[in-house]
């Protein structure tokens, strides 16, 4: 019940700040260089729509199903321990800032989570990207209290959204894993033809 209630909420803020768009499934595959990350077993997760991955630690897996709504370009949980990521990503519009999307996953994380704790982290960069990030503690659904990283990171073209979930009860332990997660985070460079 503690798992479906924080995955719940998270689809909740998941689809507050998300955008749509149908695409493929998205792929794992075997990092042969996982020296920056430390010494675990990491797999390039690769988006639904082939323009974004992480690298996931062992224990982590696809946790798309059928029904998942293809706003979700990454959706990944490592079930055992009731975490759970979501990449969102939309293109950026040209009104729109980095500090207005941070402040539309504020509002959605408050409206998903009871008795909210907004405090904003020192996160200011995932990769080369300016990023902002927000820590919002609360309860989820009335029954379990959780924490969400909220992470908004800007590139020329795109304005990503990563949720990354934990129980309360857990997050200092998988704090230093979740953040790893975040920070794992491309683009994906598509090869140009010539022609």
């Amino acid at each position: 019940m503690i798992r479906k209630t924080l995955s719940s909420a998270l689809l909740l803020i998941a689809v507050a700040v998300g955008g749509c768009a149908v695409s493929a499934a998205p792929t794992l595959k075997q990092n042969p260089d996982s020296t920056s990350m430390s010494q675990a077993s990491y797999t390039a997760f690769v988006s639904n729509d082939g323009k974004t991955q992480i690298s996931l630690p062992t224990g982590w897996q696809n946790a798309r199903k059928p029904s998942t709504s293809p706003k979700f370009k990454i959706k990944v949980a490592d079930r055992s321990r009731d975490l759970h990521l979501i990449v969102i990503s939309n293109k950026k519009l040209p009104a729109t800032n980095l500090e207005q999307m941070a402040e539309v996953g504020i509002m959605s994380g408050k409206a998903a989570l009871q008795n909210a704790q907004v405090e904003r982290t020192s996160v200011k960069k995932v990769g080369n990207y300016a990023a902002i990030q927000h820590k919002i503690q609360g309860r989820a659904m009335g029954i379990v209290d959780a924490v969400m990283l909220v992470t908004v990171i800007e590139t020329p073209t795109q304005h990503h959204v990563i949720l990354a979930q934990s129980p309360s009860a857990t997050f200092a332990q998988n704090k230093a894993e979740l953040e790893q997660l975040i920070q794992s985070f491309k683009e994906v460079k598509t090869a140009v033809s010539s022609k």
